[in-house]
């Protein structure tokens, strides 16, 4: 009977300590050539994709916001917007054409199996190319009605032990959360890209739910990242990391069967779903 007792209360105990802490999530875009999925703490469902994005030049995509390590710190944060020293946003280029504030119709709408989704596109610049990725670990995404560069905000410091994503709080503007890809109660993402050719050409896109989204939350979109180590894997080591949106409204992506079974039966919430590979070519250039 003692035995059975302390049996119990051992289970109670690992339970008690398990509730409310995250799982670390890994989705490789570069070892992985198809959609990887993931549910974020806000927003539900969201997909990542490596990408060969062509062409990637001026008009026809729209970058918005560029970050980098600074020093030989192994993690790097920022958000969008018009105002200089913002965390680690490049702070030669606040207010330009690499980071700004942009407008939810700014934001191109993809088909994906039927569901819409909002598309945001990553370039990665780091040393050592596919076989040096960075960790993004957080994404957070914001409405309002009007630049949050002009609010009060903090900032979480990352966390190995516990786990603990990177995250931002804005204490003023009232902005409404619309996405938040890593939290410590439920999953941390450690979404890994790499670059495949340098500065201007794409790496990898994000698809976020377009229900998520409403005209009434504000015109305004902020879009909060953060990479490196804590809680990824892999650490910023060289250039900076940049956000961007194609400026064309309506693209379609079709997924293959397999990713329509596999959604279907509902037996894979997070992991590899098979699609093909978009092409890809030249980009802005830094």
């Amino acid at each position: 009977m003692i035995r059975k007792s302390l049996a119990a209360a051992a289970v109670l105990l690992a339970l008690s300590q398990s509730v409310g802490r995250a799982d670390l999530v890994t989705l490789d875009t570069v070892n992985n050539a198809g959609q990887l999925a993931g549910t974020g703490q806000v927003g539900g469902g969201f997909i990542v994709t490596s990408t060969n994005q062509q062409p990637a030049g001026s008009g026809v995509i729209q970058s918005f916001l560029r970050v980098d390590q600074q020093g030989s710190n192994p993690t790097e944060q920022g958000f969008n917007t018009n105002q200089a020293g913002v965390l680690d946003n490049v702070s030669n280029a606040p207010g330009t054409n690499f980071v700004h504030t942009i407008q939810l119709s700014d934001i191109p709408t993809v088909n994906i199996g039927g569901v819409l989704y909002r598309e945001f596109l990553l370039d990665v610049n780091q040393s050592g190319g596919q076989s040096a990725p960075v960790s993004l670990n957080q994404v957070q995404i914001f409405q309002s009605t009007g630049d949050l560069g002009l609010q009060t905000f903090t900032t979480t410091t990352p966390s190995s032990s516990p786990l603990v994503p990177a995250s931002i709080t804005f204490t003023s503007g009232s902005p409404v959360d619309v996405f938040t890809m890593s939290s410590s109660s439920t999953h941390v993402y450690d979404v890994q890209a790499a670059t495949n050719s340098g500065s201007g050409i794409a790496d990898m896109f994000l698809y976020v739910r377009d229900s998520n989204f409403s005209v009434s939350n504000g015109s305004f979109v902020t879009l909060y990242t953060a990479f490196g180590t804590p809680t990824g894997q892999f650490d910023t080591t060289d250039g900076y990391e940049e956000w961007a949106v194609r400026q064309a409204n309506g693209i379609t992506a079709t997924p293959e069967p397999t990713t329509l079974a596999t959604l279907a039966s509902g037996l894979i919430p997070l992991g590899v779903i098979g699609l093909r590979r978009l092409r890809r070519s030249e980009k802005v250039s830094g």
